[in-house]
């Protein structure tokens, strides 16, 4: 247990940071090693630039059926973690295998979901005719890859649960690496294209999820993974769904959301616009994914605490989550957009002056604001913590998913112009802020107050 960090006791901040910073390191790379696929495809695939929109095209697709299924992995997250607070261990060990088993099984059926459906899907969203080939080949070997992908963030929510962030970093390093190579060598030695790519996220995907059943195989206690303990026990993997289920449908509706935003931008028949889109959002992906680390703390450590009814440190977990977030997000947004035109020409080095405008116009719309994001992340996190997993779908149906669409529909087209339709963003996520904060409040009271009624003698 010496890997693990004591959420339940000693100073929060140095807690928070050392479980953080390993999560951000992790995200950091994921998106370095996916970033890699777009620059060496810019840069050395033929067609290279129409290649660049064919992956751009294919994200919202892979966000929305990918993170359907990752909620789950956020649900073994919360049921582990309370699970650990009330020191159940043979709780613990039936979470453990009924998480890994719901990883196979989850993975497998979005392999059949999407090579099965990758036409109708691109169909559905509009993608252009002149990068659509491209497109639904890079899906569906990209679908190839989802057990192992199911496999390895099950395994990493086990590790985390437990305050172990660092071997996640070390795995995904390393896949990571083997990932840049199999680039490089499809890429620039065999001369393919998108195809290319997508094999050598596969191949990597494949390599994360053994190592990581390799270090679960090596746990002690309740967390050491058994072949002859893999089942579904019912109690452990009801709870998993019913924790894990609306953080996924949270996900959807957000890519569903951008989905309508993709289709949009697709009507501009305009691949200079896709191009810029494309690699904003990829420059978008390290502020985010720095943020959600702190999501990630606060829903852990919210949810030891509170499976432990340590509830006066809630808010102490709350409020630190939730500084660090926000001037990291501050920080790291207004940083990115100053030096934005030479990074975006590191994704697109062939395109034209106009699609390096475009992605300028997308990180104004959308970067500098981007704290809110991280705050209605943490937000949601302590909710999750707390065992109250479907208000924050609730609340995400109505103030992004529905806002958003309606968004699109009426003000989009009053001002037809691509800031006025990037600008829902920031203003759905601080819809989000004021009624995540109400409910927050709301909900921590009633907690408190209900354990206390349990307790009286």
């Amino acid at each position: 247990m010496k890997k693990s960090i004591d959420m339940l006791n000693g100073p929060l901040l140095s807690s928070i940071l050392r479980f953080s910073f390993p999560i951000i390191a992790t995200g950091v790379l994921q998106i370095l090693y996916n970033n890699a696929d777009i620059v060496i495809i810019g840069q050395f695939a033929r067609e290279s630039q129409n290649a660049v929109g064919a992956i751009g095209a294919t994200s919202s697709i892979i966000h929305l059926i990918v993170n359907l299924f990752l909620g789950l992995s956020v649900g073994t997250n919360v049921a582990l973690a309370q699970s650990i607070g009330r020191r159940d261990d043979p709780g613990s060990k039936r979470v453990v295998h009924s998480a890994i088993s719901l990883s196979i099984i989850c993975g497998v059926i979005m392999t059949v979901i999407g090579v099965a459906f990758s036409d109708a899907f691109l169909t559905w969203m509009d993608t252009p005719v002149d990068v659509f080939d491209q497109s639904l080949l890079y899906l569906k070997i990209y679908f190839v890859g989802m057990p192992a992908s199911m496999i390895y963030n099950f395994g990493s929510a086990i590790l985390r649960s437990k305050g172990d962030t660092k071997r996640p970093l070390v795995i995904l390093s390393l896949s990571g690496i083997a990932n840049v190579i199999f680039n490089c060598v499809f890429v620039i030695f065999f001369d393919m294209s998108v195809d290319g790519v997508a094999w050598a996220t596969t191949i990597s995907q494949y390599i994360s999820a053994i190592a990581i059943l390799c270090v679960l195989f090596k746990e002690e206690g309740c967390f050491k993974l058994e072949l002859s303990s893999l089942r579904l026990s019912k109690n452990e993997s009801l709870l998993i769904l019913r924790y894990g289920i609306p953080a996924g449908f949270t996900s959807v509706m957000f890519n569903i959301s951008n989905i309508f935003i993709q289709r949009a931008l697709n009507a501009y028949n305009n691949p200079d616009i896709l191009d810029g889109s494309a690699a904003a959002s990829g420059l978008e992906g390290f502020v985010y994914t720095s943020m959600n680390a702190f999501s990630q703390a606060s829903m852990t450590f919210v949810g030891q605490n509170a499976g432990a009814r340590n509830f006066k440190r809630i808010p102490k977990i709350y409020g630190t989550c939730a500084a660090v977030c926000v001037g990291l997000g501050i920080i790291m947004g207004w940083t990115i957009y100053l030096v934005g035109e030479p990074l975006l020409r590191v994704y697109l080095p062939t395109t034209s002056p106009e699609g390096i405008d475009f992605g300028m116009l997308r990180l104004a719309c959308i970067l500098l604001f981007y704290f809110l994001c991280g705050l209605m992340e943490v937000q949601m996190g302590v909710i999750r913590g707390l065992g109250y997993s479907s208000i924050p779908t609730t609340v995400t149906i109505l103030t992004v998913c529905v806002f958003r669409i309606l968004w699109l529909y009426t003000i989009y087209p009053i001002f037809g112009t691509l800031a006025s339709l990037y600008v829902c963003y920031p203003v759905s996520w601080l819809l989000s802020v004021v009624v995540l904060e109400i409910v927050y409040r709301i909900k921590y009271k009633s907690t408190t107050q209900l354990a206390a009624t349990i307790n009286e003698p």
